[in-house]
């Protein structure tokens, strides 16, 4: 019912379009870089991704939160035989499930950005192919959403959230076979590996900090909350050069920077050479990073809830 209530919601809809515009534009953004296009391109992706997700989750999670809580109906749930760290974590299932639909959405947008070209191939051939499928397809869906609402009533943004979901196997495929079949320029698969494998760490980052925005979110505003995300992002990011500054000095400050989080592994942006490879088994021990973080952060929000007063 979360995933559903999230692909409900306007708000979700328009920053997947506008990450979306803002990805396929970014190859004209590399060419005022000389040389190395490809590698700012990915940089730009990547930064684009996160900052998307950082607003996109954070938004999204306060909202279902506080809606449930505003409105009361946590009390109805509540007088069912459900129990409170029940709901909670329906809840943060919901939302990380509907994390899984942004990310496939858009790092498969963003694959559709690399395919388009760089400076490094624009004085050869651009492809077009992406442009030429994924926009009639986001056409094509918002019509058919019209069509159902008016025939069917089924909700229109939930429509095209979900048809773009479940349609974006079928756009890459299609896009793989047109280009093959008009033998313009692909991205080699070293480099699209790659770019997937920085993807899914930057995926577990946003997924920790969907466990920090619910946690946060049970009590404070949607833009409060994107702040408090905004700055936990900050001080992770900044985490190793923070511990090693205050190594020596104030104890009370030396002691909470070593309780900060590091989430400078998850960002694999920096590494702006190509050839470069991440080992999976970097993305295995991220992956046990993250999922204690969520359940740290979830024993928060639930110990937040429980002394909090719904009536």
């Amino acid at each position: 019912m979360t995933i559903l209530e999230v692909t409900r919601q306007p708000l979700g809809l328009m920053l997947n379009l506008l990450i979306a515009i803002v990805m396929l534009f970014a190859p004209a953004f590399t060419s005022f870089n000389l040389g190395n296009g490809a590698e700012l391109l990915r940089s730009n992706l990547l930064s684009t991704f996160l900052a998307g997700g950082l607003i996109y989750t954070s938004l999204i999670s306060t909202n279902i939160v506080q809606q449930e809580i505003n409105n009361k109906t946590i009390l109805s749930l509540l007088s069912r035989p459900i129990s409170l760290p029940s709901i909670y974590f329906g809840k943060l299932l919901g939302l990380l499930g509907a994390l899984v639909m942004f990310f496939t959405v858009i790092s498969s947008v963003a694959w559709m950005s690399s395919v388009i070209g760089t400076p490094d191939t624009a004085s050869t051939v651009l492809n077009y192919t992406p442009l030429m499928i994924l926009l009639p397809s986001l056409v094509i869906l918002s019509v058919a959403a019209i069509l159902c609402d008016y025939l069917l009533g089924y909700n229109i943004v939930s429509f095209i959230q979900l048809g773009w979901f479940y349609a974006t196997p079928v756009i890459v495929i299609s896009i793989v076979f047109l280009s093959h079949g008009l033998d313009w320029p692909m991205p080699e698969d070293h480099i699209v590996e790659e770019f997937l494998k920085s993807a899914i760490l930057i995926f577990f980052l946003l997924s920790v900090i969907t466990s920090f925005s619910v946690s946060f979110g049970t009590f404070t505003p949607a833009i409060l909350n994107v702040l408090f995300c905004m700055g936990f992002l900050m001080l992770g990011l900044l985490a190793p050069a923070l511990r090693k500054h205050f190594r020596e000095g104030n104890v009370f400050v030396s002691e909470f920077v070593q309780l900060l989080p590091d989430f400078h592994a998850f960002w694999m942006a920096d590494m702006i050479n190509l050839e470069r490879r991440i080992p999976i088994e970097l993305l295995m021990a991220c992956s046990f990073y993250a999922f204690g973080m969520i359940l740290a952060f979830s024993s928060l929000g639930i110990a937040i809830l429980l002394r909090r007063d719904f009536s």
